[in-house]
C-alpha cells in the first residue's frame, strides 16, 4: 500500500548498480525480470546513493524513485531522499519507510504530495489491517488516508533480494529467505518443497508454520509441512524480555564463536538436520539455533532464534 499515510505490501530488490553522474544516467532504473519476476503489482524502484543502507529513522538518504509497470517505466527518475519509519517495527526484518521528494509528487492516481509512506508491517503479511481500515474510513468518513498495493525495489549495499508474496512463483530464485512465515498456507508450503528438492536454498527462522490462512493452529509436528526439509521439529518457544539475550556457539568452522539470541527462542528437536549453533545457557542449553539439512538437490536452513 502506498499513500501520504501509506500502508504497503513491501518488497525489497536490493542489487548492484551505478551512481551515474548527470551525462550518463539512463532514463530508467533497470530490473532484471528474468531472475525477478513480475508479481502483478505497480513496482516502485528505488536506489540509494552510494548503495547506502537505511540504518535509522533520522539519516535522510539520497536517493533516486522511478515507477514501473510490467513490461517498462512509467515515470521519469525522481529525486528525493528516504529514512527509516515506525517505532519497534523498524527493528524487525521488515520494515517501514518515508519518503520526502524534492516537488510535490500524484503516485498512482493519489493526489500529489511532498511526504509519502511505504507502510510494511512485519506482524501482518498481507497489509489488510492497515489496508480494510483506510477503505472503509473513505467509504464513511470526509477525510480518509490514500492508500494502494504496491511492491517496492530498493538498491542498496549491492545485494539483490526480492521480497515475494505467497501467491509468488519462485521458479529462477536461488535463494529464498521466509522470517517468521507464522501464517503459512499449504499450497506455499509445497512451493518451499518444490523448490529446495529442485536444488534451492531456504532460511526458514522461529514461529514458522504455526498456522493456516485462516489463522487456525496447525496439527501434527510443526513447522507444517516443514519438519522433513528443514529436519528439525519444534518442541517449545521461550520469549525474551527487552534487551535479554541468551549466548549461543558455533559447532562448525564458517561461523562467528559466539551470537546472542534474543526476543524469541525456539527449541527444536534434530530429526536429521546438522547443527551450525547451539544454544549455551539457560535449560536449552545444547539445543539447535541453528542448523542446515539436505533435501532433495537443496539446502535448508533453519535459525531458531
Amino acid at each position: 500500500m502506498f499513500s501520504r499515510i501509506v500502508a504497503t505490501f513491501i518488497g525489497f530488490l536490493l542489487c548492484s548498480c551505478v551512481w551515474n553522474d548527470p551525462e550518463s544516467t539512463p532514463g530508467y532504473l533497470p530490473i532484471d525480470d528474468s531472475e525477478y519476476p513480475y508479481a502483478d503489482l505497480p513496482r516502485i524502484v528505488i536506489e540509494t546513493e552510494d548503495f547506502t543502507q537505511i540504518r535509522d529513522r533520522e539519516t535522510k538518504i539520497p536517493a533516486k524513485l522511478q515507477i514501473y509497470g510490467k513490461d517498462a517505466p512509467e515515470s521519469d527518475i525522481l529525486e528525493l531522499t528516504i529514512k527509516g519509519r515506525g517505532n519497534s517495527s523498524f527493528t524487525m526484518a521488515k520494515y517501514s519507510i518515508k519518503l520526502k521528494f524534492n516537488e510535490a509528487q500524484s503516485l498512482f492516481g493519489m493526489p500529489a504530495d511532498k511526504e509519502w509512506d511505504l507502510v510494511s508491517n512485519q506482524r501482518d503479511k498481507s497489509m489488510l489491517r492497515n489496508y480494510l481500515p483506510y477503505r472503509v474510513a473513505a467509504e464513511f468518513m470526509d477525510s480518509a488516508p490514500d492508500c494502494c498495493y504496491c511492491e517496492v525495489v530498493l538498491r542498496q549495499n549491492g545485494v539483490d533480494v526480492q521480497m515475494v508474496n505467497q501467491d509468488g512463483d519462485l521458479t529462477g530464485y536461488k535463494l529464498v529467505v521466509a522470517p517468521m512465515l507464522y501464517m503459512l498456507r499449504e499450497d506455499f508450503a509445497q512451493k518451499l518443497r518444490g523448490f529446495v528438492a529442485a536444488g534451492g536454498t531456504l532460511v526458514v527462522t522461529y514461529w514458522s508454520g504455526v498456522v493456516n490462512e485462516t489463522d487456525m493452529c496447525w496439527l501434527g509436528d510443526t513447522p507444517h509441512m516443514l519438519t522433513d526439509v528443514l529436519g528439525v521439529r519444534r518442541m517449545e518457544i521461550d520469549a525474551m524480555y527487552d534487551g535479554e539475550t541468551r549466548r549461543c556457539v558455533s559447532v562448525c568452522d564458517d561461523l562467528p564463536e559466539t551470537a546472542g539470541g534474543s526476543i524469541l527462542c525456539e527449541v527444536a528437536a534434530l530429526e536429521g538436520a546438522t547443527p551450525l549453533m547451539v544454544y549455551d545457557e539457560d535449560y536449552f542449553a545444547g539445543a539447535p539455533a541453528v542448523t542446515v539439512n539436505s533435501f532433495g538437490k537443496g539446502k535448508a536452513y533453519y535459525v531458531a532464534t
